[in-house]
């Protein structure tokens, strides 16, 4: 059956890397927005910390990332991890055009690499997630992380 359905055991994992990482990535932007409704730099200083909280929602999604990763000298299971992370990037472009539109950011700061800053920091994140060292990257260190990056882009204030 699996045959059948998928061609293979790597088409079934490009299917279920696809439907991970597009439940995933929208379960992440609805915490997002949710929160930029509120409050546009609130939403920037959480995003790491939103990131987070949706991969708890299933671990089973930072495994199969994961899993991906490994796998990445398929040519097609890269494709997979760049479109994920480049859907991540996009995310967080968003919100920073959004915020450089309404004046909280600086208009001198490039939103490319702002926005691969941020997307750094969720890296590491889930770096240390997977290696267990959360109790060096805590939530505090990534709270203090993200305030650190959104100082830095802010609009200078008259």
């Amino acid at each position: 059956m699996l045959y059948k359905h998928f061609g293979s055991k790597k088409g079934l994992f490009l299917v279920v890397m696809k439907q991970f990482s597009n439940s995933f990535v929208n379960l992440w932007r609805s915490r997002v927005n949710r929160r930029a409704e509120n409050d546009l730099l609130d939403a920037l200083a959480q995003i790491i910390m939103d990131y987070r909280a949706a991969l708890e929602v299933d671990p089973e999604i930072q495994k199969v990332l994961l899993q991906a990763i490994s796998e990445t000298s398929d040519a097609e299971v890269a494709q997979c991890v760049q479109r994920h992370n480049r859907n991540v990037y996009l995310l967080v472009r968003q919100l920073l055009e959004r915020a450089q539109a309404e004046g909280y950011i600086n208009p001198d700061i490039d939103l490319n690499a702002a926005s691969w800053g941020y997307v750094s920091m969720i890296l590491s994140m889930q770096y240390a997630l997977v290696l267990n060292l959360t109790d060096e990257l805590n939530d505090e260190v990534m709270a203090q992380m993200s305030q650190i990056w959104l100082r830095g882009l802010r609009a200078p204030t008259p």
